[in-house]
């Protein structure tokens, strides 16, 4: 789908907030312009090598019946092993979102490894 978008964010710290807003359809949906997901997210150092994760986000989208608002939020924790990002998560969402007969907005533990070159 086309899909014009803008958005932009502030930092301060070890917290931030970001604005997403669909300037056309949103992903296909008719009339879903004026569609945004505002979100919140803390990168707190504990010690040396660990940081307190969190994210909360919240989306509108325009242009559907019903409550389709969604909001999604996540806490968890990173370790920084030899230049390697280590991470686990608890992610989970307000809705029940089935694709092909299978929920795929399951509560879960996301674990992550991330390097940057």
């Amino acid at each position: 789908y086309d899909t014009f978008e803008v958005y932009g964010g502030l930092n301060y710290k070890w917290i931030g907030g970001k604005l997403s807003y669909a300037l056309t359809d949103f992903f296909g949906v008719d009339k879903g312009d004026g569609s945004y997901y505002l979100e919140g997210n803390a990168n707190y150092p504990l010690m040396d090598k660990v940081t307190l994760t969190g994210h909360y986000g919240f989306q509108k989208i325009d242009g559907v019946t019903g409550d389709d608002d969604i909001q999604d939020w996540s806490i968890g924790a990173t370790y920084d092993w030899n230049g390697f990002l280590l991470g686990l998560a608890y992610v989970d969402t307000d809705e029940d979102i089935t694709v092909s007969g299978k929920n795929i907005s399951k509560s879960t533990l996301v674990l992550s490894v991330k390097k940057s070159f």
